[in-house]
């Protein structure tokens, strides 16, 4: 589909930038209402619990009858469908990719109960001209309202906190925007591809009292000193890029900072934050929470070769080092139990690093791409350990083919695995399976885990589809979509 082409393109650009769930769109199977719960079907309808997961009907005005008690319109409901217009009733609180790629739309009817409009919700659904957003919703996730190109104008009302990225991206014909000083969040391009957001002029944009981006080329030696004292937020990503940034100061009526708001600006050398700030501090130059329990972000252009991150700080944030190769080491404090996504992605100077025994968590991509990392000492108190943490090091190029562990967590499977392995030789101290250990192993038949394993990742075994048996304890925790759908899982206790 033309939309999946335009998201993968935009990914490749912006790695770091997105999150990867962002990119998912795999039809649920874990709707709000038990999964236990058998379907009914009453009338065009088909529910599970009070989830409305299936139309049957074939007509173009829609109106949901209330007496169906519904709380969730799931994912796809409606998508390709070829409705003209939709009532959805009183009493539904949340609707996901319900309406995506319906390119016959043109009304929706909202109930006053609705509370959350899911990532996808309407996209592409672009005859959508008008969308009367209730007073209830306090959530817009991604991606929404993506490329509902006859859209001109919004309101969000002043009980919405959050707009997801991409939520209105594309939406080239959309003039106004009215945003309430209630949005402390913004994500990632949310309003990119508007007609608003190319009417702005170069420069800080703000989104109501967000701080949104920074529009056009920006100089080199740029120092923003100049943020609107009513500035309560900065969006995801507001800065992510812009390489003229050498240095900003954080206003104190900032309360929320984004994801990734400073990722890539390789000419900052450091960040400011006034004292008054109740959120937020700066030391040398390096940014933290208030009371600098948390390390967020590490300029990329400040010139020390190592650096000793604070006793005291319990969290490496998400991205908090990313695209640091200046950085030759790095000293992890005792005080930290969890290092972030992408905590330390593409350190290209790192050559080393010791994970301290107070770690419990190490995020998706947290080392992924420090190319020079050749030892990496990780302790038996680490259990979970995201996807791909340290693909792309020489740590990891040099360990043999097979099984691969990092402390106790068995980490990947490193090579081509053979057609019909049976892997039951997983070692007696193993604590855990990492994220998407196994992804895609397609020789992997059968595996017995041993019963020392207490948890699964999340898509550990994704895609292994000839994973016919998987033998484990019953105490085992199992990460969603750790197993394909037609394993027969036999328990060993």
């Amino acid at each position: 589909m033309k939309r999946k082409t335009i998201i993968t393109a935009l990914l490749l650009c912006v790695t770091l930038f997105v999150p990867l769930s962002l990119f998912s769109q795999d039809l649920r199977t874990d709707f709000t209402g038990e999964g236990g719960e058998e379907l009914v079907t009453r009338g065009d309808y088909v529910l599970r619990g009070t989830v409305l997961v299936q139309y049957q009907g074939t007509a173009e005005h829609v109106t949901i009858p209330v007496n169906l008690g519904i709380t969730e319109i799931a994912d796809h409901v409606f998508q390709h469908s070829a409705i003209v217009s939709i009532t959805v009733p009183e009493g539904v609180q949340k609707i996901g990719s319900s309406f995506n790629e319906c390119y016959s739309l043109t009304t929706v009817r909202l109930p006053e109960s609705l509370r959350v409009i899911g990532k996808y919700a309407f996209d592409a659904s672009n005859k959508l001209a008008n969308v009367n957003i209730p007073a209830g919703v306090t959530t817009i996730e991604d991606c929404a309202f993506w490329e509902c190109r006859s859209l001109t104008s919004i309101t969000i009302p002043s009980s919405v906190t959050a707009i997801g990225s991409y939520a209105f991206y594309s939406c080239t014909d959309l003039a106004s925007i009215t945003i309430p000083s209630s949005v402390t969040s913004i994500g990632s391009y949310a309003f990119n591809g508007t007609a608003w957001f190319n009417d702005q002029p170069d420069g800080l944009v703000y989104a109501g009292k967000v701080l949104y981006t920074y529009k056009g080329t920006m100089p080199a030696n740029t120092v923003i000193n100049n943020m609107r004292a009513d500035t309560i937020a900065i969006a995801d990503g507001a800065f992510y890029g812009r390489n003229g940034l050498t240095g900003i100061t954080i206003p104190s009526s900032v309360t929320i900072i984004g994801d990734r708001v400073f990722s890539y600006c390789r000419g900052l050398t450091g960040i400011s934050v006034d004292t008054q700030n109740r959120a937020y501090s700066s030391v040398d130059g390096v940014l933290f929470n208030k009371n600098r329990t948390v390390i967020i972000a590490y300029p990329i252009a400040k010139q020390d070769r190592n650096y000793t991150i604070p006793s005291g700080v319990a969290s490496v944030e998400d991205y908090a080092f990313s695209g640091c190769g200046s950085l030759t080491g790095v000293t992890i404090p005792s005080s930290v139990t969890s290092i972030g996504d992408g905590a330390f992605y593409e350190c290209t100077g790192l050559t080393g690093v010791t994970v301290p025994s107070s770690v419990t968590s190490i995020g998706s991509l947290a080392f992924y791409n420090c190319r020079n990392l050749a030892s990496i000492t990780i302790p038996s108190s680490v259990t979970s350990i995201g996807s791909y943490a340290f693909n792309n090091t020489a740590w990891l190029n040099s360990q043999p083919d097979g099984l691969v562990y990092a402390g106790k967590v068995l980490y990947t499977y490193k090579g081509t695995m053979p057609a019909n392995t049976v892997l039951n030789n997983i070692r007696a101290d193993t604590i855990a399976i990492a994220e998407r250990a196994f992804n895609y192993r397609t020789g992997l038949t059968d595996i017995t885990i041993p019963s020392s394993v207490t948890a699964i990742g999340e898509g550990a075994f994704s895609g292994c589809n000839n994973l016919k048996t998987v033998t484990l304890s019953r105490r085992t925790t199992i990460g969603s979509n750790a197993f394909p759908s037609n394993v027969q899982i036999t328990y060993s206790n």
